[in-house]
């Protein structure tokens, strides 16, 4: 697994936690980088958590036949792409939504039974939603911002 960030600590907790490779976006050109570490392949599956022009990106770095997973829209629900990139490369994008009731059942069954565990950034009490939000846009979590309904509405 290759991640990027431009935030080093972020960076240095995803080597901590077992991931391959880490590229610095600010520091280093990504499809560079992931065709290096890819000996010019690119990446097989690539997670496009960013959106807007950024899937030009993932597109730039993608392997032949790659699956880019179109996750986040922080970047713009809209944008030029370059579309011969997905005729050259032979690429397809699937969109990620967040699913349904039963798919989160199911993640939740998975991931008891499985030895995965979600990193947690934060969990904020349900009336706290403005200040998850506010953590969010701040763009310093690493991992997941949770809201806890335990305590009620």
């Amino acid at each position: 697994m290759i991640i990027t960030s431009s935030d080093e600590t972020k960076l240095e907790r995803a080597r901590a936690l077992g991931t391959w490779a880490t590229i610095n976006y600010k520091a280093h050109d990504v499809s560079d980088a992931v065709h290096d570490l890819t000996y010019g392949c690119g990446a097989d599956v690539v997670v496009e958590t960013v959106g807007g022009q950024n899937l030009n990106v993932s597109l730039a770095a993608s392997a032949l036949g790659a699956r880019i997973a179109q996750v986040g829209l922080i970047g713009g629900q809209s944008a030029p792409v370059d579309t011969y990139r997905f005729v050259q490369r032979h690429v397809t994008v699937h969109g990620i939504d967040t699913g349904s009731r039963e798919m989160l059942e199911q993640l939740v069954a998975f991931t008891e039974s499985a030895p995965v565990r979600p990193v947690l950034d934060a969990t904020f009490p349900v009336g706290a939603a403005p200040d998850a939000l506010t953590r969010l846009e701040g763009c310093g979590f690493f991992g997941k911002v949770t809201l806890d309904a335990t305590g009620g509405w």
